[in-house]
């Protein structure tokens, strides 16, 4: 567990606690630690919204083959 203590800030000031979840949401799933729905949850923020800050910051999703191919079935899957 991390503790994160930032001096003469009001913790009740909504605003300043999202973003702050957001920033770390951003860098755990820059870092690789969290998926993409971990992250956005975590936020407090849709998936989508989550996915459009990405690329607005330039941070590359991470996308492997195997999520490619999970993606690629699950089309596969609907469309039959």
């Amino acid at each position: 567990m991390v503790t994160l203590h930032i001096p003469d800030i009001d913790p009740g000031d909504r605003i300043f606690t999202a973003e702050i979840h957001r920033e770390v949401a951003l860098l755990m799933y820059q870092k690789g630690r969290w998926s993409l729905g971990k992250a956005a949850h975590f936020a407090g923020i849709p998936y989508v919204v989550f996915q459009q800050i990405l690329g607005d910051r330039g941070i590359y999703m991470n996308y492997d083959e195997e999520a490619f191919l999970s993606d690629i079935q699950t089309i596969n899957e609907r469309l039959t």
